[in-house]
């Protein structure tokens, strides 16, 4: 890889504009992650951020962890019962201590970032609880409350913080749950738990009360089909979002209004309607408040509603800063902002929010480049010294004369060691070695 091209490559996120006057959704760039950069498998299945700020990503062949420069990879090992039990992980949360509990497949498995050990049967903890019988659903809230749907008890919502634990029984009753409901999806909506069910029903649960406050079969009586999954998504304003199979249906909690198609929705802004065949996987809203939709086939979308504009990101074969497919299947803003899209086969694609305006020409000319083993890169220049970039900031650092006392601005060559340092050969000034932000000069 030349200069040109290297320097494409680390700017493809960075060079965007907004304009704060207009809120114009800008030409997106994206950073592609795949198992070329250690990720396990490329087809995602979820994506996680934990409370130490490490994006997990569950895969249909392992579990990774990623900090921001590199994948750490855990599998399982029929020889150790403390891996994980299968390499299949498809949803992931975090629990008070920071324990990470996984679901796979059918199972559930408890992980533990420091030890790297896993519980393969967390009934055992959960029977401590209080919690009886086999788990059939799954979810743990921002409050860190467990909640657990059991083969033949019911809802359990058990309070860590408090050690108690209130059932919401199976039964027939307005506030009790139909023991027949398999349970596509949870979400939190004003501290209560939304849930969807198979049929086509959403109920509003209160865990401290551990009953059913409502339910409402809005999806059931237009066009929702029976024995599918509705994935839910409550957006900043406190909206709630159904995703089906060929069908999104979206509630507006302002005007307690139902719409039963995407299409229906956005007229309400102004903004022309989407194929009448668009399939949407997932939704997000970024710190904008701008909507995003994972699609099949169609890219993404991005939806400002507030200026009624809306952009399409598809797949473009010559340009390797575009989505890497047109068909993704989970969204994830982080705690930056940034916003992470898992494609269903061909890895990961990062927007970073924090590189929008970053300024090409601030770099001035550049002689040669290299990565470091940390994954950052350097740009030796004409006239400016060393420049640093961290990869995963966007942030840079300068060494030069002024700064370092380096013998000369001018760089003529690099090479990045394997024990993390790095070194430049300058126009009449020597060697220069970096390591650990400590300067040497060779002349």
């Amino acid at each position: 890889m030349n200069i040109k091209q290297l320097f494409t490559s680390i700017l493809c996120v960075a060079c965007l504009s907004v304009s704060a006057a207009n809120a114009v959704i800008p030409d997106m760039k994206f950073r592609r992650l795949d198992a070329r950069d250690g990720l396990s498998n490329s087809q995602i299945n979820y994506m996680f951020q934990d409370s130490r700020g490490f994006i997990w990503i569950g895969t249909s062949y392992g579990l990774n962890r990623y900090d921001g420069y590199r994948f750490r990879t855990y599998y399982s090992d029929t020889s150790d019962s403390t891996t994980l039990r299968n390499n299949y992980v498809d949803q992931i949360w975090e629990d008070g201590d920071g324990k990470l509990w996984l679901k796979q497949g059918m199972n559930y498995s408890v992980f533990d970032p420091v030890t790297e050990k896993v519980t393969r049967n967390p009934t055992t903890i959960l029977s401590k609880w209080g919690i009886k019988g086999g788990i059939d659903r799954f979810y743990i809230d921002s409050q860190k409350r467990f909640w657990v749907k059991t083969y033949d008890e019911g809802l359990y919502c058990y309070n860590p913080r408090k050690k108690t634990h209130k059932l919401i029984k199976y039964g027939y009753d307005a506030d009790q749950i139909n023991k027949e409901y398999y349970f596509s999806n949870f979400a939190e909506w004003n501290d209560k738990l939304l849930v969807t069910s198979s049929d086509g029903d959403i109920m509003a649960i209160d865990g401290d009360k551990g009953k059913v406050l409502w339910k409402d079969d809005f999806m059931k009586t237009h066009g929702g089909q029976p024995s599918q999954a509705y994935y839910c998504y409550v957006d900043k304003h406190s909206n709630y979002w159904i995703l089906t199979t060929n069908r999104l249906f979206i509630f507006n909690q302002k005007d307690k209004v139902w719409y039963s198609s995407l299409n229906d929705y956005l007229a309400t802004f102004g903004i022309a309607p989407l194929a009448p065949d668009l399939q949407a996987w997932d939704v997000c809203m970024d710190q904008r408040g701008w909507i995003w939709l994972a699609t099949d086939h169609y890219g993404v979308y991005v939806i400002d509603t507030k200026y009624a504009e809306i952009k399409q990101f598809v797949n473009n074969k010559f340009d390797a800063t575009s989505i890497s497919e047109n068909t993704q299947k989970k969204l994830m803003l982080d705690k930056s902002g940034n916003m992470w899209i898992a494609c269903y086969r061909n890895g990961l694609n990062q927007y970073i929010e924090k590189l929008m305006g970053f300024n090409t020409l601030e770099l001035g000319d550049i002689n040669t480049t290299t990565v470091d083993a940390a994954g950052n890169y350097w740009f030796g220049t004409d006239n400016r010294g060393i420049i640093k970039y961290v990869r995963a900031t966007g942030e840079t650092e300068v060494f030069d004369k002024a700064r370092f006392g380096i013998a000369s601005d001018i760089m003529v060559a690099s090479h990045g060691a394997k024990d993390g340092s790095v070194w430049f050969g300058t126009y009449n000034g020597g060697l220069i070695h970096i390591a650990n932000g400590q300067v040497k000069n060779y002349t």
